[in-house]
């Protein structure tokens, strides 16, 4: 298996790749709703083994919640280790520099945007929509990739997959995300 080390603009992007979008992945809800319920729920009972059980169940239970603490903050660490990226090839999940999951765009191309994508709006905050996107493989209808926590912005660069070009000069088809013809190498 090769490694391929993934930090743009640095690294790990092919000849005539470029970044049209980038974020970091978001605390889930479950590590948020763990920790509170570990850390209130955790400090009583050990609270209540110490002063009315003893140490024999004291101890124990305070090794137990120090061990879910260690769990909840390697989940919080991979989490926030990973970002995503769209390029204009391809659609990436990286985690601390490496390449964890891709998706290449040619895959949704001449597809329409219904057949893969799913958008829903989760909420507001500061009276501006907070989305939820789905991707899905066109041909199997498995889940590619999901987001949580998009903005307005995001979401535009996201439904831009599949999304097409024709270079002025030699008629090639280009992801709408190109700088260049993959053809004939002309700017668009």
């Amino acid at each position: 298996m090769v490694i391929v080390i993934f930090h743009p603009p640095e690294s790990g992007l092919k000849p005539g790749e470029n970044v049209v979008w980038a974020r970091k992945k978001t605390t889930g809800y479950f590590i948020i709703w763990c920790s509170g319920m570990l850390g209130i729920g955790g400090t009583l009972a050990i609270v209540f083994a110490f002063s009315f059980v003893g140490m024999t169940l004291g101890v124990p239970l305070l090794g137990l919640v120090l061990l879910g603490f260690l769990f909840i903050g390697r989940a919080f660490i991979k989490e926030r280790g990973t970002i995503y990226y769209l390029t204009n090839e391809r659609l990436i999940e990286a985690r601390k520099g490496r390449i964890i999951h891709e998706v290449s765009l040619k895959r949704f191309e001449g597809k329409p945007l219904n057949q893969f994508f799913e958008k829903r709006v989760l909420g507001y905050s500061n009276q501006q929509p907070v989305y939820a996107i789905k991707i899905y493989d066109p041909l199997s209808g498995n889940i590619l990739m999901e987001f949580k926590d998009l903005d307005e912005n995001s979401v535009k660069a996201l439904e831009s997959i599949g999304q097409t070009v024709e270079c002025p000069y030699c008629g090639y088809r280009n992801p709408v995300n190109s700088l260049k013809c993959r053809n004939c190498g002309a700017p668009l």
